[in-house]
């Protein structure tokens, strides 16, 4: 699923914040494409049935693919998103 445009805007600043506008290279090939997309929610893993818990506990994440190599990275969304909220309160008014 893609990401709605805000959403997508908000993951670049984001991405922007952290690596201090330097480009966001794939550590495999060191090609700066990348696809984006999410959130999307990895499953928990049951080691002694071997398979996915379906409706049990997952983490929302967004998924960057490597556009040359196929390289994968993820990002955990909820941290990302609540600083949305941060980044829209007013600033604190200091004069009283």
């Amino acid at each position: 699923m893609a990401l709605p445009k805000d959403e997508f805007e908000l993951f670049k600043v984001f991405l922007r914040e952290k690596t201090k506008g330097k480009p966001f290279r794939c550590p495999v090939c060191d090609s700066p494409n990348w696809s984006v997309d999410g959130p999307v929610v990895l499953l928990q893993y049951n080691t002694e049935l071997k398979t996915a818990v379906v409706g049990g506990g997952g983490i929302p994440l967004i998924t960057m693919v490597c556009q040359n190599c196929y390289f994968s990275r993820h990002f955990a969304w909820n941290p990302i998103v609540e600083r949305k909220v941060h980044f829209s309160l007013p600033s604190e008014d200091s004069s009283g």
